[in-house]
């Protein structure tokens, strides 16, 4: 939990009416009362380092001792809740390149894996599979969201020259372009999942296009460039070294 200075302000009121009722009730001082109420409050949030969502008090100290470890103990256990099935994880069959982990999340165990197929900085042909753990109605917010990605990432690079107010009026008119425009049309498509038909929605901006598949308890995300969607297909992956040995490496 990250407190805000209203919180603060909060704690002050209310411990401020509690003080009041606790001198005329027990005779306790109420300033004590107060500042004692504030201050459980700031440890409240403070404690929530130790139990907070996703978080690791391990991982943390780890990362200060030793950071290679730290990455080894998060990799492994990433690694392992693929081997087990605890997330089902998919990457593109057949890929030829480079391949790396483009990210992960979840509260208490994994619920989300983003695999990289190229670059996306440097390579004109590339494709990025997020397999996280959803219901069916989460569809429509990965459309929403991959369609606004789609959009974003045609916008044009600020042209050179600029100084810092003139490049931020250059990114408030390009965000407000952004928003005028109307979301990329999703229509019925098929990718072969682990040798299957599996049915899914696509859309395209541009050079790049992008599906969503439900399979069982996953939504698959993918977006691509330079790479037909015709010609691709999706298969279940068994490990994830390939992808961490990179990273275990620097």
């Amino acid at each position: 939990m990250i407190p805000v200075p209203l919180t603060y302000l909060v704690a002050a009121l209310v411990g401020i009416g509690l003080a009041v009722v606790a001198d005329v009730v027990v005779g306790w001082p109420w300033w004590l009362v107060a500042a004692s109420f504030v201050v459980a409050v700031w440890l409240l949030f403070l404690a929530s380092a130790l139990w907070g969502p996703g978080r690791s008090l391990g991982d943390d100290l780890w990362m200060v001792i030793d950071p290679v470890r730290a990455g080894a103990r998060v990799f492994g256990r990433l690694d392992g809740a693929v081997a087990s099935g605890q997330i089902v994880c998919f990457e593109v069959a057949g890929w030829e390149g480079a391949r790396s982990l483009g990210g992960w999340g979840g509260s208490k165990r994994p619920e989300r894996i983003t695999l990289r197929h190229g670059d996306p900085q440097r390579d004109a042909r590339w494709v990025s599979v997020n397999s996280h753990v959803g219901p069916r109605a989460a569809v429509a917010v990965s459309s929403a969201r991959l369609g606004r990605e789609l959009l974003r990432a045609g916008q044009p690079e600020p042209p050179g020259g600029l100084d810092a107010q003139q490049l931020h009026r250059w990114w408030i008119e390009q965000h407000r372009q952004l928003e005028q425009l109307p979301p990329p049309t999703w229509s019925p498509h098929v990718l072969s999942v682990d040798g299957h038909t599996q049915p899914c929605v696509v859309a395209r901006v541009a050079d790049r296009w992008a599906a969503v598949i439900v399979t069982g308890e996953s939504i698959v995300e993918v977006v691509a460039r330079g790479v037909d969607v015709a010609s691709t297909s999706l298969q279940r992956l068994a490990t994830l070294e390939a992808y961490v040995r990179g990273l275990r490496e620097e």
